[in-house]
């Protein structure tokens, strides 16, 4: 899911770019290999841009500092998508034909995958997309890595959660109408339903309205024992307040998915609702993602001594996406590593084994180990800024999720507490969603 958050931060592209001739990656030459950062720079999702701008120079930095890949470093450049499915093939064709030794590429969004995918799997690109469409739940292509969470096992998880270790079987739904919140909606109803639940309301929001009374209105007659929501922080905030003027000053217990995670989304509506109500009443539901470890500190030593001018680089320490996509390039790296090859069709392959790792192999948590355990003969397994993720056969993570409250110490993940309650992979399995 990607409508979750706008992340602070002017859009700032990578400062060097490669002008050429384009190629495949089985055409490797000299010089730098790119990582592309394929992402909105400008429309409604203009925020997610600087996110891969950021992450990707956290990579870059992480894979140079211990001394690239087979005689070559790594550096970015930002292609924008503009989140405009029309635009976005364009820009994409631009992408592969005009950049020289493209080796990887983060993104597409939700709102550019379905006209881009093909191409990128037609020229052997790995890509990691940060989108949750569960119509690559089935993919089969060895290029796509989601490393993170598809919509339809975030909504089994968020459905688990509620049923199971919330204890809540009546329950009130209220969604945005953008299609990146809604792929989460039918999963969740269908693993609900599975567990005993009960829909007491279902209401479908348009984001950035300067009212929900009504749909409010129509949750609380409708006697829940909690909401289950997805909201960008505007009408979070918004549908929040009005709920707190009309439930007598308090909130519904209310579990949210992983679009609570970041620091304007808990700013704006902590201030809207104050602190007391926000850290009592609302749980976000998301895939394991630490603040801790060895995998994690190495990331905050990339994130901070990594060049080009990345705005409130701050804001990244604790952002799951940026933390999921700094790891998926770093693993794509090693996987060319291990394969002894920059032809894509022979290290992608390995990507999924350097993440879930084969018997025998060692746990790395940062690239110089893993490239001195690689020279050494051994397998790696990638444990890193978001620890250990796992992929099943369609290269899907099937990653644990876990429920969050805040603490108040601060805005984002790293003022998150775990509740206690996780979703393990077995329960996702037995849900229907992994």
């Amino acid at each position: 899911m990607r409508t979750r958050r706008l992340l602070a931060g002017a859009v700032a592209l990578l400062a060097v770019v490669i002008a050429g001739c384009g190629s495949s990656s089985s055409e490797i030459g000299s010089g730098a290999l790119v990582m592309a950062s394929y992402q909105p720079y400008t429309g409604p999702d203009a925020a997610y841009g600087p996110e891969g701008t950021a992450l990707c120079s956290f990579a870059a930095y992480e894979i140079n500092s211990g001394g690239g890949v087979m005689g070559h470093k790594f550096q970015c450049e930002a292609f924008d998508s503009t989140g405009d499915p029309a635009d976005a093939l364009p820009v994409a064709n631009r992408m592969l034909a005009n950049t020289t030794n493209l080796i990887m590429v983060y993104g597409p969004t939700q709102s550019a995958q379905r006209a881009v995918e093909p191409v990128l799997n037609q020229e052997k690109i790995v890509h990691f997309p940060d989108s949750g469409d569960p119509a690559y739940d089935h993919q089969t292509s060895p290029y796509f890595i989601r490393n993170g969470p598809s919509d339809s096992l975030a909504g089994t998880a968020i459905a688990a959660y509620t049923a199971n270790h919330a204890g809540y079987k009546h329950v009130a739904i209220a969604f945005t109408n953008e299609e990146a919140a809604q792929t989460v909606v039918p999963a969740l109803k269908e693993t609900f339903a599975k567990l005993g639940g009960t829909f007491t309301s279902e209401q479908t929001l348009a984001p950035g309205q300067t009212s929900y009374r009504t749909e409010i209105s129509h949750i609380l007659a409708s006697h829940p024992e909690a909401i289950v929501t997805e909201m960008d922080p505007q009408t979070a905030a918004t549908f929040f307040s009005e709920e707190l003027e009309l439930n007598g000053g308090e909130l519904l217990p209310t579990i949210t998915t992983s679009a609570a995670l970041d620091s304007n989304w808990v700013g704006g509506v902590a201030k809207a609702i104050g602190p007391e109500q926000f850290m009592q009443k609302i749980v976000a539901v998301a895939s394991n993602t630490p603040t801790e470890g060895p995998g994690y500190e190495e990331y905050l030593q990339a994130l901070k001594k990594a060049p080009n001018n990345i705005p409130e680089r701050e804001n990244y320490a604790a952002d799951p996406y940026a933390q999921l996509g700094y790891d998926g390039l770093v693993c794509g790296a090693l996987a060319m590593l291990e394969a002894n090859s920059l032809e894509s069709e022979k290290w992608a392959p390995y990507v999924p084994k350097v993440i879930n790792g084969e018997k025998g192999a060692i746990v790395v948590h940062t690239f110089p180990e893993g490239k001195k355990a690689i020279e050494a003969g051994k397998t790696v397994r990638w444990s890193g800024a978001a620890g250990l993720v796992t992929l099943n056969k369609y290269n899907n993570s099937s990653t644990p999720f876990t429920g969050y409250k805040w603490n108040g110490k601060g805005n984002g993940v790293a003022s998150l507490e775990p509740t206690g309650g996780e979703v393990s992979s077995k329960e996702l399995e037995e849900a229907g969603g992994a």
